[in-house]
């Protein structure tokens, strides 16, 4: 159990090393390129969001 535990952010990159690769073949280079930047963008509005505690009561 502590193997994989360090083993655990390999797999993580390895794993979406893979789906990246997928979502390139799929769909394309500049269309990937958009979703991971809308990904990114919508990480930043998120933790945006949190920090300023607009949900929270």
């Amino acid at each position: 159990m502590k193997d994989l535990e360090k083993m655990k952010l390999p797999i993580i990159g390895a794993l979406s090393g893979l789906f990246l690769a997928f979502l390139l073949i799929k769909i394309g280079f500049f269309n990937t390129l958009f979703l991971l930047l809308l990904a990114g963008l919508g990480f930043y509005i998120g933790y945006r969001v949190d920090q300023l505690g607009i949900f929270k009561k």
